[in-house]
């Protein structure tokens, strides 16, 4: 293989690895964000009664 390919194949895992780790912490982030939010609403009294009433009045979906 010529020089500047192989240079290419270096440089771009190099990057590859950087922009994967960027995403992973991204990622970690939302998730954490995402069962916060959950269990802030898991203990809100008023938004359990809310969807009581709305699961009463809304029909439950087909599944065809």
């Amino acid at each position: 293989m010529s020089r500047r390919f192989i240079i290419v194949l270096l440089l771009f895992q190099l990057f590859h690895h950087g922009i994967a780790e960027d995403t992973d912490a991204m990622m970690k982030y939302h998730t954490e964000n995402l069962l916060l939010e959950t269990w802030k609403n898991e203990n809100d009294a008023g938004q359990r009664d809310r969807i009581a009433v709305l699961r009463s009045i809304l029909p439950e979906p087909s599944l065809n």
